[in-house]
């Protein structure tokens, strides 16, 4: 990594300037369709004009999410003493998912 840093240095250039000519390379591509790529990366990732922290907190999986969301609700029905067959329909999910979200609580 330094060598690439002191090399761009020398030639007067962007690190990454460097390193995108050296990919384009590699791959028979221009330096311009390489970018083009990047960016359109960045744009599905809704990451183009965002600032981005190396410190950022940690965020949950959206799925991971739902399903804590999902677990907190199968509780709280318990807690009003439905079954888990009454706790599947209320919630539109499988009695199967219901009894691992309360095997995983206990």
């Amino acid at each position: 990594m330094q060598v690439s840093q002191d090399l761009a240095k020398a030639l007067g250039v962007d690190p990454l300037t460097l390193l995108a000519v050296t990919y384009a390379a590699e791959h028979a591509v221009s330096p311009r369709e390489i970018l083009q790529r990047l960016e359109a990366d960045l744009m599905r990732m809704e990451l183009l004009d965002e600032l981005v922290s190396l410190n950022a907190p940690a965020q949950a999986h959206p799925v991971a999410a739902q399903a804590d969301t999902l677990r907190a609700r199968i509780q709280e029905l318990k807690a009003r003493d439905l079954s888990q067959a009454e706790i599947a329909r209320q919630l539109g999910v499988s009695g199967a998912t219901v009894s691992r979200h309360l095997r995983r609580h206990s």
